[in-house]
């Protein structure tokens, strides 16, 4: 894990030392490892068979599975396979529709620097701020679509998960491609934006009560494990136990958890999920909005997309820049006609992908191992990093641009390293 320092500033003038950047490390490869990695596959629960048929009563609405019978049980994906389609008989699907976000939790006040435009940073907030539209489905699908520019992964792109798999699908927008997403493998696709498995564990588990979300009664449950603790509010929606297990699952690998597990098994839907590091730092995931949804000759979602092909070791294209040079160049007005050297750079030296914030609102993120150009006016901004789980806070600086900022500078660096390249 990464020391909370960072940035090397000048006392009393605020500016941070372009001097303090050491040698530059290239960016870790697709094909590489991750220091971040586990040695061992994720252990794997006993499998479960899920029913794929509709209901006794032979409810309207359902989408029936032909699944083949090596698929009738959850199994493990596998990074480098492609995964098998289900041959859906096309009935009017059920569905269940949520509105949702992830948050920061533990973000410093805003509102600090003085002769920021709020309009330009408030348009920034509306673009990159971490929304998440969620389709669950009869019987047992789950769509996770990224509505937001503030992702790692491109605007649109989309997580699909199936109740006879254990691992997800990332799909490249308008279902172009796909990559399989290992059990496990769910933190460091966040947090490098590699795929590498860490081992799960079984979580302990803690019931706390009961609430209400929503309008919804929900019973609030804590799973904890090394990574930290997940307190989760559930409630019961009846038909679509299957796919509300889907999502339990996704939001308990976050912390390293067996997503089989009492929690998830039981059918809830998660409304909410409040994550506390066990080294600090938080995340919530909130649903605002769900609604039911049954449309006559809609077609279901596929898991993975009938027309996507299989993409091994790729991302989807996504700039790293989250807000557009034009929102970034107004957050100041300035009156100088003459063109300066502006903007702030950002070097990168942890092993975690960093998200850039400015006054608590995401503009960018850096890979480990790079560097990356942020187009700043000049002026004074407070500029924090964190990863997108929270857990690894490098806390909010006053800083002067333009200027260089290395992320963890390091006690061996020559001062004029900077200077000698």
């Amino acid at each position: 894990m990464t020391r909370s320092a960072w940035s090397c500033v000048c006392l009393g003038s605020m500016a941070l030392l372009a001097a303090c950047d050491p040698e530059q490390r290239a960016p870790l490869q697709a094909n590489e490892r991750s220091p971040n990695a586990g040695i061992q596959p994720a252990p794997l629960a006993s499998p479960k068979v899920l029913n794929t048929e509709p209901n006794a009563a032979g409810a309207p609405g359902r989408l029936r599975d032909t699944l083949p019978s090596a698929l009738t049980t959850p199994h493990a994906i596998r990074e480098d396979q492609p995964v098998a389609a289900t041959v859906a008989e096309a009935l009017p699907p059920e569905s269940l529709d949520l509105k949702a976000r992830f948050q920061w939790t533990d973000l410093p006040a805003t509102g600090q620097i003085r002769d920021l435009q709020h309009a330009s940073l408030e348009r920034i907030q509306r673009r990159t701020a971490l929304n998440i539209a969620a389709t669950l489905s009869h019987p047992g699908r789950m769509l996770l679509r990224f509505d937001s520019a503030g992702f790692m992964f491109p605007d649109q792109s989309e997580i699909r998960s199936r109740q006879d798999l254990l691992g997800h699908i990332l799909v490249w927008p308008k279902g172009s491609a796909y990559r399989t997403l290992p059990l496990g493998s769910l933190r460091a696709v966040f947090l490098e934006r590699r795929v590498d498995v860490t081992p799960l564990m079984p979580p302990d588990l803690r019931k706390l009560g009961q609430s209400r979300v929503l309008e919804h009664e929900v019973e609030e449950v804590e799973l904890g494990t090394s990574q930290g603790k997940l307190a989760l509010s559930m409630a019961p929606f009846p038909g679509f136990e299957a796919s509300a297990t889907l999502l339990c699952r996704f939001l308990v690998e976050l912390i390293a958890a067996d997503p089989e597990n009492a929690v998830c098994e039981s059918g809830n839907l998660p409304l909410r999920a409040e994550y506390h590091w066990a080294e600090g730092g938080q995340l919530a995931f909130l649903v605002e909005k769900l609604k039911r949804g049954s449309e006559a000759g809609a077609t279901p979602f596929q898991v993975p997309p009938s027309e996507a092909h299989f993409s091994l070791g790729d991302w989807p294209p996504q700039n790293p820049l989250l807000a557009d040079t034009e929102a970034l160049t107004s957050l100041r007005t300035t009156n100088d006609t003459q063109p300066k050297d502006t903007g702030l750079t950002v070097f990168n030296n942890t092993d975690l992908l960093r998200y850039v914030l400015i006054d608590a609102t995401p503009v960018a993120w850096v890979l480990p191992g790079a560097s990356l150009r942020i187009p700043l006016p000049e002026g004074h901004y407070q500029i924090a990093l964190r990863d997108f789980l929270g857990q690894n806070l490098l806390p909010a600086r006053l800083i002067s641009v333009p200027t260089r900022i290395v992320a963890i500078p390091e006690a061996s660096t020559a001062p004029d390293s900077e200077s000698k390249r």
